[in-house]
């Protein structure tokens, strides 16, 4: 997979031989879009969103007590 900028997680070796003449294509995938793609079609994974509510102390409301 390539990342922007034309980065890629890969090997010049590994990108040769996904590609290689006499063998079937092999479509190089790193973590992240692993993952990504897991998510998407909820394959072995689990999708939960989770709310997140933080609570602060107003000491001057308190001071009044």
């Amino acid at each position: 997979m390539t990342r922007p900028g034309g980065r890629t997680n890969f090997t010049a070796e590994a990108r040769k031989e996904a590609t290689r003449d006499g063998a079937p294509a092999i479509d190089l995938i790193d973590g992240e879009a692993l993952c990504a793609l897991l998510r998407e079609r909820e394959l072995g994974v689990r999708v939960r969103q989770v709310v997140r509510e933080e609570v602060a102390v107003l000491p001057a409301f308190f001071a009044e007590f």
